[in-house]
């Protein structure tokens, strides 16, 4: 992993997560969704590494969408495979 320092001030756009969202990838591609209302991204990580048993999931944070509906950001997958960008 590489750091480095950036000006703050260069982001378009800033939102407050509405809650979480957890999809856990079960066998026989069956995969169970399920909203959180949790604060924080610690506390949904905590619920999904806890409840998907050695499962594959992903984390992301619901974000509202100007037209109403439901925005995701990807803020975790453990997919084999996969990875948040």
């Amino acid at each position: 992993m590489k750091a480095r320092l950036v000006d703050e001030r260069d982001a378009l756009w800033e939102a407050n997560a509405d809650g979480f969202r957890v999809s856990i990838f079960r066998a026989g591609e069956r995969v169970e969704t399920f909203d959180l209302d949790t604060p924080n991204v610690v506390g949904a990580l905590d619920w999904a590494n806890e409840l998907q048993n050695d499962e594959a999931f992903e984390l992301f944070a619901k974000v509202s969408d100007p037209s109403g509906g439901v925005g995701l950001v990807l803020l975790l997958s453990r997919r084999p495979g996969a990875t948040a960008h």
